[in-house]
């Protein structure tokens, strides 16, 4: 584990810990990790583990004293009562990488749903404009091979930038949500892009494959 001065970049230090970690987390009181444990994945709440089998999970978050895990490789979100950690109910999505809250309203982001997403509502956030995508009747697992016809020649996804434009999600990994934008990391389109009802309306290009987004105080220059 490394701690890293956010102004300077600088390495404070770092401890071993004989784990794999796909994520560790601070949320007001709790903190959330989840661990590769020799193939299976394990989430700890306050050094509590919970007593659920994970594939791979790489975030959970809290609202309305609910627990939401993103159990990416078990294709779905699980959700648990936060106190007794019983397990309350799922939602199927087609590797769900990343969870953030906007408005008191948990959203997944679906990397190879190509899109982000309302958890319990099933409402799209933003996607690629592509029929597969925009639509939540028909798992996007099992029309995937209709849509892999629509690539290419050279086999460059259908939701690439350069086929869609400015406006599409091609595997986002995580995303934000800070003053009214949700800024995504648009991974298989190698930027970081600003959302604004439902438009991009920024974006810094030519990023190497972007997995996470993390918020940090604004220091003046």
């Amino acid at each position: 584990m490394l701690k890293i001065d956010l102004d300077t970049g600088k390495i404070l230090n770092t401890k071993k810990t004989g784990q794999l970690f796909l994520f560790n987390k601070k949320i007001g009181s709790y903190t959330l990790r989840g661990l590769d444990d020799s193939g299976r994945g394990v989430i700890y709440i306050n050094d509590k583990k919970l007593p659920y089998k994970t594939k791979w999970a790489r975030d959970a978050i809290i609202n309305h004293k609910k627990l939401y895990v993103a159990d990416t490789f078990g294709y779905r979100v699980a959700v648990f009562d936060l106190k007794s950690l019983k397990f309350l109910y799922k939602k199927d999505f087609y590797y769900p990488n990343d969870l953030v809250l906007i408005k008191n309203r948990v959203k997944v982001v679906e990397e190879h749903g190509n899109r982000i997403i309302d958890v319990d509502s099933g409402n799209i956030e933003f996607s690629c404009p592509l029929w597969a995508y925009m639509q939540n009747k028909i798992s996007i697992e099992k029309i995937e091979p209709e849509v892999v016809k629509l690539n290419s020649a050279e086999g460059i996804g259908r939701c690439a930038r350069e086929y869609m434009g400015e406006n599409t999600l091609y595997s986002p990994n995580g995303a934000v949500y800070f003053e009214d934008e949700l800024i995504i990391a648009d991974t298989d389109n190698h930027r970081i892009i600003a959302i604004q009802e439902g438009k991009v309306v920024s974006e810094i290009l030519n990023i190497n494959n972007p997995v996470r987004i993390i918020l940090t105080k604004a220091t003046a220059p």
